[in-house]
């Protein structure tokens, strides 16, 4: 069974165009070619009162998409959306460190078991009020969640391993309390 590729809609194929040309200026500047797309996914959130709460991650909000373009240093694309997923907007070029430590968390996904057995499409949650952010392979039913965290991590976890969605949500618990209780909640 593969990982999963959601059609993406020509609002979000027009901004990773706009992307695109903006990869290849940034690439250039840097003397790189800008080579091929891959793994477009959706970008989720999930307020920090929602994961103290234990909402779990049915919680989560769709935020955009980003798209991966390969060049000598990997960059990512990303495009941001309405709630509908329909009105796309050219969200920015970014080469920083969960970059490379998305395309880590695709090659265990690509290794873990159950997506040789199981369908599973790809998607981003980004916990950004505790600087943590996870490769998701959303599966059905809801318990077959499973999320990599990716580097860099502030948190006790491996970023090679696969874990239950509700386990690694629960595990951040007290990680989004403090956050809260000190105010620096940016999510």
């Amino acid at each position: 069974m593969p990982i999963i590729i959601p059609e993406a809609s020509d609002s979000f194929r027009d901004s990773v165009a706009t992307g695109t040309r903006a990869a290849r200026t940034v690439s250039a500047m840097a003397g790189e070619d800008v080579t091929v797309s891959l793994t477009p996914h959706r970008i989720y959130t999930i307020d920090l009162t929602d994961l103290v709460a234990s909402k779990g991650i049915g919680a989560a909000r769709l935020l955009g998409w980003r798209v991966f373009h390969a060049a000598d240093h990997d960059a990512v694309i990303e495009s941001y959306c309405d709630e509908n997923d329909e009105d796309h907007h050219f969200g920015g070029v970014n080469r920083g460190p969960y970059v490379g430590g998305t395309r880590r968390a695709l090659e265990v996904a690509a290794a873990h078991p159950r997506v040789a057995e199981e369908d599973f499409e790809v998607r981003l949650l980004r916990l950004p009020g505790i600087h943590v952010s996870a490769l998701w392979l959303h599966g059905t039913p809801p318990e077959a969640q499973l999320l990599i965290p990716m580097e860099p991590l502030f948190s006790d976890h491996d970023t090679g391993t696969a874990y239950p969605a509700d386990q690694f949500l629960d595990d951040l618990r007290p990680l989004a309390e403090q956050a809260l209780a000190d105010g620096t909640n940016r999510g």
